[in-house]
């Protein structure tokens, strides 16, 4: 079989049934001269399941015999399969639009002297946060010193690899994986070309959602599928690209003064606000508390704050922020949260509380006199081996798609201080 001219590498961990979307994204390219090749890291879910229906003479899914943690082990043995001219890269949870594979192609033929070709990218952050950055549209070579692009917006001439060495693993050095091989190829003098259009959609796992890897979903994937087959949605995007501008989110995801981060610190970040790394999970016997920490939370929430005794976090730009309760239990708990703004009756009445996906019954009494603080209550089972998520949602039940559409972002917000977790007795229980 002839070599193709795209060899695409698609690294996954454990995404599951939910990496359907992002694999359709690339059988529906109208550029068809590829092979994908599916990665994963060491994968132990039902991955390998989901992917073998889609399998071909230009499928192919390799399973790492040991895992990486991190993207540099897949694109190394992507790379090291590939026969393609041209080696374009995708993670598990971006999609294409279907004239991305043809944009870069175009890219390449219109500069022989371009190793890289870098396609327009949205960057969205959590639906409703109105958080859009837009990445890869530039006009000069020079923008490779200084601008950050996801992997999955740009593709390179295979011998790169050759001529700079492999994709390194963040936890030996102080930069993020893609920021070392493309600074590495910029120091070498390697020049980079643009598409001039916006054909990636990248659902940012790193920048804004926190616990991505606790709780895998791909509504927002389906939705961005279902929008790019709609006559509006390249009038959707240009308004996304105007937002950002006025936002100043274009063209502003740069590299930061790497030197100012200890070696593996970045990668150490990343892992505890995706949930790949957790605090270490307790048996519920007793009355447990939780107080608010100051770790990074994605966009879930800000940082801490304090008034008098009372530590607590504000929520957003997400509108469904989460927080993890390390914390298992066989049968149900009571839980109990601190909330500070409980004076906004009309947030809580736009409250949806949700624990492990399941909605849950809540209620609530005021504990000052001004009001503004109260304890919200309600009951939930938690998993029985396993660290619980709970989800505060202010949407008021709008859709994925809705939020996506919700360029100006919602202004619901609530701050939670404490969080206590307690095991009811056998005969409170409600058993189902």
């Amino acid at each position: 079989m002839a070599p193709p001219t795209f060899s695409i590498v698609l690294s996954t961990y454990n995404r599951g049934r939910h990496i359907e979307p992002t694999i359709r994204s690339v059988l529906q390219q109208s550029f068809a001269d590829y092979e994908l090749i599916i990665v994963g890291d060491c994968c132990n879910d039902g991955t390998a399941d989901t992917v073998r229906p889609y399998l071909s003479q230009r499928v192919i899914w390799h399973n790492l015999e040991s895992r990486a943690g991190n993207q540099f082990g897949p694109n190394n043995a992507g790379c090291a399969m590939a026969r393609g001219g041209y080696v374009a890269y995708l993670g598990h949870d971006d999609i294409w639009a279907p004239d991305h594979l043809a944009a870069l192609h175009r890219a390449f033929a219109a500069d022989a002297d371009g190793a890289f070709a870098v396609s327009g990218c949205i960057i969205y952050g959590p639906p409703g946060s109105g958080v859009y950055l837009v990445s890869g549209l530039f006009q000069d070579d020079s923008a490779k010193f200084v601008h950050h692009f996801p992997p999955c917006s740009f593709a390179h001439r295979r011998e790169v690899v050759e001529q700079i060495g492999p994709w390194r693993s963040p936890r030996i050095m102080s930069r993020h994986t893609d920021a070392d091989f493309l600074l590495r190829a910029a120091e070498a003098g390697l020049r980079f070309v643009c598409t001039e259009t916006i054909t990636v959609h990248k659902v940012a796992a790193d920048i804004g959602r926190y616990l991505a890897y606790v709780r895998q979903d791909s509504s927002e994937q389906e939705a961005l599928l279902e929008m790019l087959a709609e006559p509006g949605f390249p009038a959707f995007a240009a308004s996304v690209v105007a937002h950002a501008r006025s936002r100043d989110t274009y063209m502003t995801l740069k590299h930061p003064d790497y030197s100012q981060f200890p070696t593996g610190a970045l990668a150490a970040r990343s892992e505890t606000s995706r949930g790949l790394v957790r605090p270490t999970l307790a048996r519920l016997d007793g009355k447990f508390v939780l107080e608010q920490s100051d770790e990074p939370r994605g966009m879930d929430w800000r940082r801490l704050k304090r008034r008098n005794a009372t530590a607590f976090r504000w929520s957003g730009p997400n509108p469904r922020p989460k927080m993890l309760l390390p914390v298992a239990a066989r049968g149900q708990a009571e839980l109990r949260i601190g909330v500070v703004n409980a004076s906004d009756r009309g947030t809580l009445d736009r409250l949806t509380l949700r624990v492990n996906d399941i909605a849950v019954p809540w209620t609530f009494q005021r504990r000052s006199n001004h009001g503004k603080k109260a304890v919200l209550q309600c009951r939930a089972r938690l998993h029985a081996d396993d660290h619980s998520v709970l989800e505060f949602d202010l949407t008021g039940g709008a859709s994925v798609k809705d939020l996506l559409r919700d360029i100006e972002g919602r202004a619901e917000r609530i701050a939670i201080g404490w969080l206590s977790a307690q095991p009811l007795p056998w005969y409170k229980q409600i058993w189902s």
